[in-house]
């Protein structure tokens, strides 16, 4: 731990200068709410044949991605960890078409992480800076369907947070989602902090001139103490 907090303090030298006016942007997947957890318990659910918990259609695109998981990994099988999640294409491709048959309601429902909500949210809060929240989005595939960005507004209200904007961003053919977070690295010049699960996100954050805190999600305190010593480090 004390050589994980000199490398920080040895990176801190190399990075852009805060000023007072620099802003926080915090992530959300992974950082406030339990994605994965949540999204294991739903896919394996309905991988056993569930019902999608907020009452969409089972359409011919997601019966079609259903068989494809039974047909490729076996009717009993069951994700286990975020790997697979990612890694394993039937898996990922069913994931999304079950999140995009609306992706408000998923996000809307999805759980907090305690150290999140009571601890880092606080945090953040009581540095006096402008605090957002900076997340992606999972495009809707029904018409009608609530957004990522109406239920992930939603979800904040919902469990109290208070941020100065919910900005929800969606990659394209034009730039990856990394890329969308990272627009808002710095404003005219003055360099903004990102808090963030995704190495990648936090590389093209930086790279955009901005100062990046890579979070494990659970662990609050650690990303805190890190927030903590960027903000020594500048008052001094």
């Amino acid at each position: 731990m004390k050589l994980l907090f000199e490398n920080w303090r040895k990176y801190l030298n190399e990075q852009a200068e805060l000023s007072p006016e620099s802003k926080i942007y915090c992530d959300m997947d992974g950082v406030l709410v339990n994605f994965t957890d949540y999204t294991m318990a739903l896919v394996n659910d309905l991988i056993a044949g569930g019902d999608i918990p907020w009452g969409a259609e089972q359409t011919k695109g997601y019966r079609k991605r259903l068989r494809q998981v039974h047909n490729k990994l076996g009717p009993d099988f069951r994700v286990t960890d975020e790997k697979q999640l990612k890694d394993l294409k039937e898996i990922k491709n069913f994931m999304f078409g079950v999140i995009g048959t609306n992706p408000g309601e998923f996000y809307l429902g999805m759980p907090p992480l305690d150290d999140g909500i009571s601890d880092l949210w606080p945090a953040l809060k009581a540095t006096g800076r402008d605090v957002y929240i900076l997340s992606a989005a999972v495009p809707a595939r029904v018409e009608g369907a609530m957004t990522s960005e109406q239920g992930k507004i939603a979800w904040a209200q919902k469990h109290g947070l208070d941020p100065i904007e919910t900005i929800v961003v969606q990659a394209d053919r034009e730039a990856s989602t990394a890329q969308k977070k990272a627009a808002n690295a710095n404003t005219n010049g003055v360099p903004n902090i990102l808090i963030d699960d995704k190495q990648e996100n936090i590389n093209d954050w930086e790279s955009a001139g901005g100062v990046g805190i890579l979070h494990e999600p659970g662990g609050a305190s650690g990303t805190i103490q890190q927030l903590g010593a960027l903000f020594d480090e500048t008052n001094t």
